[in-house]
């Protein structure tokens, strides 16, 4: 039974238009990459003649040898070049060509800046020239990658052993994929990653010691305060977009504070109990209210539901009936229909367990079993089950997290009342023995801390409060199944 309620309008999807591609993709690979070459080699000129001219001050004055170090004109042509070649990015340069070269055309860019250091600090106005474009270097890059077009996936998807259309590369690239196939590559890109994260160690020990006062030496104090004041207020500027994001979380984390309510048995439950609101047993509660009227405006009963459970059974066949036992009871509390769906995978056979499945099936209708004899994967079960959903909602979760009729009721109530929302996401609480780190399992020391983390609300989440949008976490989240049909 699907009930009647306003939704999302069928229509074309909010999908972004791909960017327009370039006219000439040889030509612009071309020049890019003489770009980067010209580069590379001025940045070894310039590291042979750092090192090669380094002076002390005494034969002459150390302000005339860092104006010496590299010569005037040089150094507009690479203020020059960094302009040109950032415009040349963000016109022509396109992620899918290019990809990684972007990254290495930034790095350069700050390598360069770093090896002509001494001479910009002799000239606030180079420093500060300097200081502008890297911050465009960095707004170029990251806008080229972030315009990239990936190619549409859209459901029905095929089993993913059998789906020949997937990437087959990840965040490096298709050309890093292809070339570092075998052990040594996949070393080398491992050493890269390390050896560029270290770069910013070096960096630091580099302006935490004496480094800046070499470089600085004797220059006027007037000089040396203007080239604080200009890299304070280019820090300033560099800290705003993560400032933008601290800000967007801030309604949302005042309306948490506000709106918190008290779970008394909140950590303190049993491994198949839920930690109900306090407030929500009273008859006068908002929760019981907006249930009435929700019930009102829907026949007596909530949206009917589905349980969906992902299995990779050699995993989860010791707690599943258990799990099966806790949403039976789970059935009885929710007004309006309940169903669990229960699709898994495994390499062996479990005749046993199918045969215990088969007969909890007779006593009790509201369960589904379907084994994925092709999955390979939690998105294989999940893509399956999607197909079979016949309800007004689905709960895509986990069999190791137990969700109450309470929560489903609320899921009813957003996703039905408030502007047509497709998700309604969950909010985790862990039992007892998780928090003290002593699962059924034995003794984990760690396990505190993933619950610490757990129960957090990620920065990522919070942002996305600032525009009524839920991003789903892989486990408790309720989805309308026109919407998540529509999606996979």
């Amino acid at each position: 039974m699907v009930l009647a309620c306003s939704g999302r309008p069928d229509g074309k999807d909010d999908l972004r238009p791909p960017r327009r591609a370039v006219k000439r993709p040889r030509l612009v690979m071309r020049l890019f990459t003489a770009d980067l070459v010209a580069r590379g080699a001025l940045s070894a000129y310039l590291a042979w003649l750092t090192l090669g001219n380094d002076c002390d001050g005494e034969s002459e004055p150390l302000n005339v040898c860092l104006r010496g170090l590299v010569a005037e004109p040089l150094v507009i042509g690479i203020e020059v070049e960094m302009l040109l070649s950032a415009i040349f990015v963000l016109r022509w340069c396109r992620w899918e060509a290019q990809g990684h070269l972007v990254t290495l055309w930034q790095v350069l860019a700050a390598l360069e800046a770093f090896l002509i250091r001494r001479t910009i600090y002799a000239s606030p106005t180079h420093y500060a020239l300097i200081l502008a474009l890297l911050l465009l270097a960095y707004f170029a890059g990251m806008i080229t990658e972030y315009l990239k077009t990936d190619p549409v996936r859209l459901p029905p998807f095929p089993h993913k052993a059998a789906d020949m259309e997937k990437p087959r590369y990840g965040w490096l690239g298709p050309w890093w994929a292809q070339k570092c196939r075998n052990r040594m590559g996949r070393l080398l890109i491992a050493f890269i990653l390390w050896a560029s994260y270290q770069s910013r160690i070096i960096l630091i020990a580099y302006y935490g010691t004496l480094g800046p006062a070499d470089d600085i030496g004797d220059l006027p104090r007037k000089d040396v305060d203007m080239l604080i004041l200009i890299g304070i207020f280019v820090s300033l500027i560099a800290l705003v977009p993560n400032a933008l994001v601290v800000l967007v979380t801030l309604p949302e984390l005042f309306k948490d504070l506000c709106e918190g309510k008290t779970a008394s048995k909140a950590y303190r439950t049993s491994p198949y109990e839920v930690a109900l609101l306090d407030d929500d047993a009273r008859p006068d509660s908002t929760y019981q209210k907006r249930l009435a009227q929700h019930l009102g405006a829907n026949g007596g009963k909530c949206l009917s539901c589905t349980v969906v459970i992902p299995c990779y059974m050699p995993n989860e066949e010791e707690i599943l009936m258990d799990v099966i036992d806790f949403y039976q009871k789970q059935e009885k509390e929710y007004p309006g229909e309940m169903k669990v769906m229960i699709v898994w995978n495994s390499p062996r056979e479990h005749p046993e367990f199918e045969a215990q499945l088969e007969k909890v099936k007779a006593q009790w209708p509201a369960l589904s079993v379907h084994r994925n004899h092709w999955s390979t994967s939690k998105c294989d079960n999940l893509n399956m089950a999607i197909e079979l959903l016949r309800t007004d909602i689905a709960l895509l979760n986990d069999a190791d997290t137990m969700v109450s009729g309470q929560t489903m009721a609320r899921a009813s109530m957003h996703l039905c009342e408030e502007g047509g929302f497709d998700i309604a996401q969950s909010h985790s609480t862990h039992c007892w023995e998780d928090k003290c780190g002593q699962p059924e399992g034995g003794c984990f020391c760690f396990m505190p801390f993933i619950t610490l983390f757990d129960t957090t609300k990620p920065l990522n989440m919070a942002t996305q409060g600032f525009w009524k949008h839920s991003p789903f976490n892989g486990r408790g989240g309720f989805w309308r199944v026109s919407a998540l049909q529509k999606v996979g």
